[in-house]
Formats: structure tokens, C-alpha cells, sequence
């Protein structure tokens, strides 16, 4: 013990001090006067702290309020670092990043003002059948317009490809409006033109903002992906033969959530002031007549999904905690048939798998790899596809530079309308189509651009016969009064 009275340090038996000689009281701890004048008085909550950590008894509480405290901070790190590492489980923020990228992506790729413009080529098996292709291409996605100029080519540049022994041929084709114009001299000695479908007059109207009606549509999607909370569940998933652990979240598309979409879809689109304006412009009607549309589509798709027996769709997306791996949609119609689609995203390599029931009608791979040239970009897309009784493999390169000058071709005034073909015409041309090519694509190019007799096309009917001239756009076509609305003089 201490001496009360000198503090020095004395044995605890010790009634008078050795060193002092005064008496010793047990019951009395020494203080030191000269500490306690040097020591200021603990006002801030800081001082009080110190002077409370000081004391002997105190110094547990004090390790163990540090304790927890290094663990809170230690607990918000793990926290903070998981969100940038593979394993964190995954929700539909993740989902919402990686279309706004896609759709970024996209957008930025085939839709720049001043449109794409380079060179190609084209080497490819189908069915068995080797060919090469090789020339020019434009394409203006804002304007709606490509246009490309091709030959076929019979000498191979390496030792592994056969080119077909057909005759040399060169091509053009281009778009205008809603006429598809082809000019293959091989296949006929005038220019043909075909006019496409294009009921919501999408293709033929002028100074239509493209990116302002994709980025309409975008942004309802988007608004109706936000308010949705998926199903999440681990699983394995097989890409390019490797087997790799996701999450799945799956969005249900049951009768509740369709009606719940058509109406948060419809919300959106109609406070979307400039998509309204743009459509309004497409369709030549004013802006009223739009959201009058609208809502008239809403009504008639909200009865029919009410009124409806269609199993629930599905939206499902496979991710790990840094990227989206896979997309699948699943649909389930009316008619009992389900369509799945999926799209499969790897390093290099992008897969799409398209199925009727359980019968595969597509299946495509593609395999991609840029090289930033001094004027451009060089990009290789290898490709796999099987589908419509075809098989096909090969290799189209495209040479894009950096400062294209798109400008659309002009139209051939003596270019003849292919639908109005005579049927010799018709079949001699199908007839060198598939000589030339190995494949049929005129016959069901034919049949695609048929106009369908419809109260919208423009029509003069015959009272007395029943029967009606129908033309869209300089394609006539007979129909029958009872199909289509009898003209008003």
C-alpha cells in the first residue's frame, strides 16, 4: 500500500510510515495535490469520456463499446465490398442496369444520326451449298432507309472454302418509304420494286423522330419492369458447355399483372407528351385522336385478358451478382401453344434459341470480335443457324467507317411493281432465284407483300357483282364487297 501522507509505497502492515513517520491510515488513499491542480475539470463530452476510460474499473465497459464498435465498422465494409463480388444475391436493380445498358447500347450502335456506311462480306454455307458475297451497304435506322450493293464471288481466298461453280452475278437492293426495290439483271432485265406492309404507316411517313417513338416504348417497359418484384431461386444454367451457378428471377405474367401492366402501360405512354407527338405525326391524325386510340386499345386489350384463358407468361432472367446471363421469355397463348425465346449472352458469343411447344424453330449463335482500324472498325460475326428446313454456318465481315455520309439512292423510274408480275414473269424469276441462290426467297416475298382485303385498303366495289378494286399504293388487288367497307363517293 501507499502512505497517505507522502505516497510512497510502504509494506500493508506498516502502522507509521518509514519515510515520514506519520500514521498510516488504511482506510485513506493518497492523492496526489500537485496532479490534481495540473488536471482540468472534464466539461466536453470528449474529456468526459477520457476521464471516464481512465478509471480501472471503467476500462472493460470502454474495450467492449470499442469492440463493437470496430465490429459495426468492419460489418459495413463486408457490406459495401459484396456488392461489387460474384456470390451477392442478386435482385431486379441488376435487371433494370442491364436493359437500360442493352437499350443504350443498341440505340448507340444502330442509330446514330449520321447512320453506318462501309464495306462487306459474306461467306457462308447453306445447306451444303457454298457462297461469297461481297460489296457495299448504307444503313440510316433514324431515316428508315439501307441500301446495298453486292456481287457474288467464285474465287475463294483460302484453301478451306468452295465457292459454287454459278456464274458471277451483281445486285442492288434498297429501301425507300415502304418499297423494297431489287435490281438483279440475272434475274430480270427491269428494276422491281415491292411495296411492304406498313399499316401504321411507320415506313412511308416523313420526319418521323425514330428515337423518340424507340425511346417511348423503352421507357413504358421500362416503367412497367420497375414495379415489379420477381421470384428469386438458385439454379445452374449451361452456356457454351460449361455449367455456371445464377440466380433466376422470374416476373409472372398472370391475368392480375397483365391487367395491372395495360394499365400502368397505358398511363405511361399517354403522359409521354413526346411520343404522342411523334405517333400523332406517323399516323396523320392529331393528338387527341391518339390518346383516343389508346384508350380505346387499352379497353379492348383489357376485356380480352379478362374474358381470356391463357396460362400466366413469363419474363425469367438468369444473373450473377456482376452480369445477366441469360433472358427467357415464355408466352402461352389462347390456343393452348407455348413460344419460348431465349437469349443466351456469353464473353464473345450470344445465343438465340426460339421454340414452338417443345419444337426448335430457330437456333442461332453468333460470335463477335472488334479491331479498331485508323479509319474505322473491322468486326467479324461467325454464325451458326438452324431453322426453317435451313442449315447455315459462316462468316460476315464488316469494314464501318468512322465519318459515314449516308445518302439515300434515288429510285428508278421504270422499276416495275413485282406483284403485278405476269405469272411467267413470276416463274421464271423464281425459277432463277433458286439457280443463282439454292433457296426460294421470291415466292414467299410474293406472298408477304400480297395485300390483305381490308376495309383500310382504297377500294371501288361493283354493286351488282359483289366484287371490289382494291390498291395499296400502286398494287391492285380484287376483293370481294363483303370483305372489305364499300368506298363513300
Amino acid at each position: 500500500m501507499r502512505c497517505n501522507n507522502c505516497g510512497k509505497t510502504v509494506p500493508n502492515t506498516t502502522v507509521n510510515c518509514p519515510y515520514c513517520t506519520k500514521q498510516i491510515d488504511p482506510n485513506q488513499l493518497y492523492v496526489d495535490s500537485s496532479i490534481i491542480e495540473k488536471t482540468p475539470v472534464a466539461n466536453t463530452p470528449k474529456e468526459k469520456i477520457i476521464e471516464f476510460a481512465k478509471k480501472k474499473e471503467n476500462r472493460m465497459i470502454v474495450i467492449g463499446f470499442g469492440a463493437v464498435a470496430a465490429l459495426l465498422v468492419i460489418i459495413i465494409l463486408i457490406g459495401i465490398i459484396s456488392l461489387f463480388t460474384k456470390g451477392n444475391k442478386v435482385d431486379s436493380t441488376i435487371v433494370n442496369k442491364f436493359m437500360s445498358d442493352t437499350y443504350d447500347h443498341l440505340t448507340e450502335t444502330f442509330m446514330p444520326s449520321s447512320g453506318n456506311q462501309g464495306k462487306f462480306s459474306l461467306t457462308a454455307s447453306v445447306n451444303e451449298n457454298q457462297i461469297h458475297y461481297e460489296g457495299d451497304y448504307d444503313l440510316k435506322l433514324l431515316d428508315r432507309y439501307f441500301y446495298i450493293k453486292a456481287a457474288k464471288n467464285d474465287n475463294s481466298s483460302g484453301d478451306e472454302i468452295i465457292i459454287s461453280e454459278d456464274a458471277n452475278f451483281s445486285f442492288e437492293t434498297y429501301l425507300l418509304n415502304n418499297r423494297l426495290f431489287i435490281n438483279y439483271k440475272d434475274f430480270y432485265n427491269n428494276e422491281l420494286y415491292f411495296e411492304l406492309p406498313d399499316k401504321d404507316n411507320f415506313l412511308s411517313a416523313n420526319k418521323v423522330n425514330v428515337k423518340t417513338l424507340t425511346n417511348g416504348i423503352y421507357e413504358t417497359f421500362e416503367e412497367i419492369i420497375k414495379g415489379m418484384n420477381p421470384n428469386s431461386s438458385k439454379t445452374n444454367i449451361d452456356i457454351l458447355g460449361k455449367k455456371t451457378k445464377v440466380y433466376r428471377l422470374s416476373y409472372e405474367f398472370d391475368k392480375k399483372t397483365k391487367l395491372d401492366i395495360i394499365k400502368k402501360a397505358t398511363k405511361s405512354i399517354k403522359e409521354n407528351s413526346s411520343f404522342i407527338n411523334e405517333y400523332a405525326k406517323m399516323k396523320g391524325k392529331s393528338k387527341e385522336d391518339i390518346i383516343n386510340m389508346i384508350d380505346a386499345y387499352s379497353t379492348t386489350l383489357t376485356y380480352k385478358v379478362k374474358n381470356g384463358n391463357a396460362e400466366s407468361s413469363y419474363f425469367n432472367v438468369y444473373a450473377t451478382s456482376s452480369s445477366v446471363k441469360r433472358i427467357e421469355v415464355i408466352i402461352n397463348t389462347e390456343e393452348k401453344d407455348k413460344y419460348s425465346f431465349e437469349l443466351t449472352i456469353g464473353n464473345n458469343t450470344d445465343c438465340i434459341k426460339v421454340k414452338k411447344n417443345k419444337d426448335e424453330i430457330i437456333d442461332l449463335s453468333v460470335t463477335k470480335t472488334d479491331k479498331e482500324l485508323s479509319n474505322g472498325i473491322h468486326k467479324t460475326l461467325s454464325f451458326k443457324f438452324k431453322g426453317f428446313n435451313t442449315n447455315a454456318n459462316g462468316d460476315l465481315v464488316l469494314d464501318t467507317v468512322n465519318h459515314p455520309n449516308v445518302r439515300k439512292h434515288q429510285a428508278s423510274e421504270n422499276a416495275v411493281n413485282g406483284y403485278n408480275l405476269s405469272p411467267e414473269d413470276k416463274s421464271n424469276i423464281g425459277n432463277n432465284t433458286y439457280s443463282l441462290t439454292r433457296y426460294d426467297w421470291f415466292n414467299p416475298l410474293l406472298e408477304y407483300v400480297k395485300p390483305i382485303c381490308s376495309s383500310e385498303l382504297n377500294c371501288t366495289c361493283n354493286d351488282e357483282t359483289g366484287e371490289c378494286s382494291c390498291n395499296q399504293g400502286t398494287t391492285f388487288v380484287k376483293c370481294l364487297k363483303s370483305e372489305i367497307a364499300k368506298k363513300e363517293e
